[in-house]
């Protein structure tokens, strides 16, 4: 793909989380605000990236979804939630409406009597705000936290429920745990061609569950951690070569050495079973769905215990120090309160210390500007300890300020 094309395109339809034909939308508490997960992957691939499609209107075919109009507002929010997370060109699905055929309910900016309405108005403003930021365009998302994937371990755990929906729990779980905490991220694609340039401007690298881990790609996270990086590894974690087969060697495989641990047992926590905990760093922290047992081996620390199971007692993290970085191989998937714990451990924090958001917002940065994005029908309110910019009005702004419903500011 990459010698074949210069940038990718992806379709944003938010609103899909308020389709009445999923329970809850199937998006949970975040709503619309999933939409920055897909957003994320599309930037892994191509940092470059536009949209071709972002949803105006309500969606949906006669025969399958329908969804609640977007509340005015939500246009732009969405809109800029694509801006903020690293596209450089936004087209809305679509001008006019269709008056016949399967897509007559894909609403567009214009409805069917091509007459002026809210939509319209809302473009507008959008388009005064892309006239007020327009140099933020090809200035790169910045992140400290990286959650790695590869293609190997996507494709092979489509089939394979023994690591395939594990790994999907804890990018979910990360996800939430880093959106609420306002600390951006990136999805990091561990590709042939990547090198330890591409991942030491990171902090923190996140390998949820990977099952398939050749010796190369262990090579330059363990360059990495010598580094001064921070890795975190969960279960499941090494146990199939890049053909899929297990070797007969202990497991996590390649990443025994840098982790510093073996795989002494392990277990699917069954239905029914009471949800297991780990005792680390003075607290209890959720073990959820698949349990590694543990032993320290080629110089690591225990420094996580089970509690609970016919494990209890057994070692659930390990520790081990490289050069002048840490890596740390958990016994189990991570949940969101899991995902704090390891955050507040690690001492991974916001990029903005002098903003303070309740959970409802979203912070984005580009290059030096900060997206706040607020998902809320409801205003709310933020502090900000210094005086900025407002760059979508000019106007500065200090102490406590309320964003308006589905309000977006742009901060410098």
């Amino acid at each position: 793909m990459e010698s074949g094309v210069d940038f990718i395109m992806y379709d944003s339809y938010p609103n899909f989380a308020y389709a009445m034909d999923r329970p809850d939308g199937g998006e949970g508490d975040l709503k619309d605000r999933n939409s920055s997960f897909n957003l994320a992957r599309t930037r892994a691939i191509s940092p470059l990236f536009g949209i071709m499609e972002q949803q105006a209107g309500p969606g949906g075919w006669n025969f399958r979804i329908h969804q609640a109009s977007p509340k005015p507002g939500q246009l732009r929010l969405w809109t800029m939630q694509s801006v903020a997370h690293g596209a450089d060109f936004v087209s809305f699905f679509r001008w006019r409406t269709c008056s016949f055929g399967t897509e007559i309910y894909w609403h567009g900016l214009n409805d069917y009597s091509n007459r002026p309405n809210r939509r319209l108005e809302e473009l507008s403003l959008v388009k005064a705000d892309f006239e007020a930021i327009k140099d933020v365009a090809g200035h790169p998302y910045e992140a400290a936290v990286g959650i790695l994937c590869d293609y190997d371990n996507e494709w092979d755990g489509q089939k394979d429920v023994w690591h395939g929906p594990l790994r999907n729990f804890s990018t979910d779980g990360w996800f939430r745990s880093l959106q609420k905490k306002h600390i951006p991220f990136d999805f990091v694609d561990f590709r042939e061609e990547t090198n330890l340039k591409d991942l030491e401007k990171y902090e923190l690298l996140v390998y949820p569950h990977a099952a398939i881990l050749t010796k190369e790609r262990v090579e330059i996270l363990t360059q990495y951690v010598a580094n001064g990086g921070k890795l975190v590894m969960g279960c499941r974690t090494g146990y199939k070569d890049i053909y899929g087969r297990c070797p007969m060697q202990p497991m996590p495989g390649e990443a025994a050495e840098l982790c510093g641990v073996t795989v002494e047992d392990f277990t699917f926590l069954a239905p029914g079973e009471p949800m297991e905990y780990v005792n680390w760093n003075k607290k209890r922290i959720p073990a959820p769905v698949f349990n590694d047992v543990l032993e320290p081996a080629f110089g690591g620390k225990a420094e996580g215990f089970f509690e609970g199971n016919y494990y209890d007692g057994k070692p659930a993290l390990v520790t081990k120090n490289t050069g002048k970085g840490l890596a740390i191989y958990f016994g189990g998937c991570f949940a969101e309160e899991t995902a704090d714990a390891f955050l507040e451990a690690l001492s991974i924090q916001t990029p903005a210390p002098w903003l303070v958001l309740p959970e409802g917002c979203e912070l984005a940065k580009r290059g030096d500007q900060y997206f706040v994005l607020n998902y809320k029908a409801q205003s709310c309110e933020i502090t900000l300890k210094k005086k900025v910019t407002d760059r979508l009005t000019g106007n500065e702004i200090e102490g406590t300020y309320e964003v308006a419903p589905y309000g977006v500011l742009v901060l410098l």
